[in-house]
This record gives C-alpha cells, sequence and structure tokens, in this order.
C-alpha cells in the first residue's frame, strides 16, 4: 500500500496523471503520515516531500541516486 499526503499525490498526479482503477494508496495529513504507515509495516510505502523527511523515515534510493548525496546528479523534468 501507498501512503501519501495530498501534497505529494497532487505532485504525482501533475507529472504521472491520474491514477488507474487498481492503484491503492491513502492520503494521510503530513502529522499522521509516519504513524499510519509504520502501523502497515512492512506492507506499506510512502512518498513525501524532501523537506519533510526526519530521521525516522528510511530513504530509498531512486535509480540508483541517494537523494541525501550532495553530488547527486539529479535529473530536471
Amino acid at each position: 500500500m501507498l501512503y501519501l499526503t495530498a501534497e505529494s499525490r497532487d505532485a504525482l498526479v501533475s507529472l504521472l496523471g491520474e491514477p488507474g482503477a487498481s492503484a491503492r494508496f491513502l492520503i494521510y495529513p503530513p502529522e499522521e503520515l509516519l504513524a499510519a504507515a509504520w502501523d502497515a509495516w512492512p506492507t506499506s510505502f510512502a512518498v513525501l516531500p524532501f523537506d519533510q523527511l526526519d530521521v525516522r523515515w528510511k530513504l530509498l534510493r531512486v535509480d540508483g541516486i541517494n537523494l541525501f548525496d550532495k553530488g547527486a546528479d539529479i535529473p530536471r523534468p
């Protein structure tokens, strides 16, 4: 299950279009997202804005890129 804030959903929709009928996701307010995702662990993933990351979240590599690497070459759309 994918957990995200309304802000993250809106950003993904603007980049990727509306989700398909079979998409499985839940929208939470930013202050409730961490607890909701952890309650559903290990079957949950969350998408949130970079500035909302804190040490309780585990950051996954995207296309082999570590987003915390200051020298990361991140292509812009």
